[in-house]
């Protein structure tokens, strides 16, 4: 939220492929204060027996917490508060687990978690409704499991793809929005997601899975364009998932995945690399420990794998790879506290057979703009965000 009762200053300096930019300082409201949860109830089979031994795991929402990470290097954030493990009686109970409060949120429900895994069983969920919340019953059904084989654009085997398990959801639902329900559950970018990857022959199996869900899944290869795709733990053929997707251009855009049963192949096709080099342009010097995004308009719009931030190396080189053949704006942007501007470059990939491209980026000087922002009172205002606006 943004507040009135701040001062706001405003510095123009230029920032190199941008032209000129404007820094606002805008106040937010106060840092909010942690949360301290208190979760309790009982874990059962789906005819109401108690499950002994069953890992419970109290997690917040990671791709809630991603909205405060500039620059992703990891597909897995750390998300798990705490872990318990049911009594005898499949009684669990976690007393006092401080979470961290969320800065970038457009919702005031609760955004935690709890986990459940047991042996035989399927994976289980229940969305917090308040941090104290007890008398929680969380029934698991039998185990089921995904398998199937990872080819390449020839039907060649793929060893070494990742299969990561990114939502759970009824069969019916009608697209994945990234909203809880009682039913469904995200686990982008979750350490808890469950994975596998392919063996000799590009084979994976992924257990502990619950019946009659529609799983979306990440796979992904070095060598290959990342793929988002479906697959039912049921035994009945499934309609494609339908979803609209809003273009940059606010034109709207249908894309139709195929929700896939049984033992089952995706093919990938062979992805782009771009490399280069940042270097700091009045010294000459490589620049080490920059990050270097590409973003295009699919990733971006939700419809697609996004891409990782990558981090140079000591001699300022960076490889980036599985990209699909479009156009993408890569954003270099220099080490934390180091003053030197960012840059917007173009790759280009969707006008030629070509598979690698090199760009070389220098980093111009710039300056470090540091302030204050004051309430009425006079007293420094905390929780800041700083705009930059073309």
């Amino acid at each position: 939220m943004r507040s009135n009762a701040a001062r706001r200053s405003k510095k123009f300096f230029p920032v190199s492929g941008w032209g000129w930019l404007v820094a606002v300082l805008v106040a937010a409201s106060p840092a909010a204060a942690e949360v301290v949860l208190s979760p309790s109830g009982v874990v059962t089979d789906d005819e109401g027996k108690p499950i002994a031994g069953a890992k419970v795991l109290l997690r917040e929402w990671a791709n809630q917490r991603a909205r405060e990470v500039r620059f992703l290097t990891s597909r897995e954030l750390d998300d798990v508060l705490a872990r318990v493990v049911t009594d005898k009686q499949g009684q669990f109970k976690f007393c006092d687990v401080v979470a961290r409060p969320f800065q970038r949120t457009e919702s005031a429900e609760p955004a935690w978690d709890l986990i459940v895994t047991a042996e035989g069983y399927g994976m289980g969920w229940h969305h917090l409704k308040v941090s104290d919340e007890s008398q929680i019953t969380i029934a698991l059904g039998p185990e089921t499991e995904l398998s199937g084989r990872i080819v390449g654009d020839q039907q060649q085997l793929l060893p070494g793809a990742e299969v990561r398990i990114v939502e759970i959801a009824p069969l019916d639902s009608p697209a994945p929005d990234y909203v809880r329900g009682p039913n469904r559950v995200n686990l982008d970018l979750s350490e808890t997601a469950p994975r596998a990857q392919t063996d000799a022959e590009g084979r994976f199996r992924i257990g502990g899975l619950p019946r009659n869900m529609r799983i979306g899944m990440t796979v992904a290869h070095d060598d290959y364009v990342h793929q988002l795709a479906y697959a039912s733990t049921g035994s009945q053929p499934q309609m494609d998932l339908v979803t609209r997707y809003a273009t940059l251009k606010r034109t709207e855009v249908t894309v139709r995945h195929p929700v896939r049963t049984g033992d089952f192949i995706i093919a990938l096709r062979p992805g782009r690399e771009l490399t280069g080099t940042v270097t700091f342009a009045d010294s000459k010097e490589p620049c080490p420990g920059a990050y270097v995004s590409p973003v295009d308009e699919a990733s971006l719009a939700g419809r697609d794998v996004r891409h990782l931030s990558v981090l140079t190396d000591a001699q300022g080189r960076f490889t980036i790879r599985g990209l699909r053949p479009v156009k993408y704006e890569l954003y270099a942007f220099p080490p934390e506290g180091k003053d030197y501007l960012a840059y917007r470059a173009t790759a280009d990939f969707s006008s030629s057979e070509k598979t690698v491209e090199e760009i070389t980026i220098a980093l111009a000087k710039g300056q470090i703009v540091e302030g204050t922002v004051m309430g009425d009172d006079g007293e420094p205002v905390p929780g800041v965000t700083v705009d930059c606006i073309a």
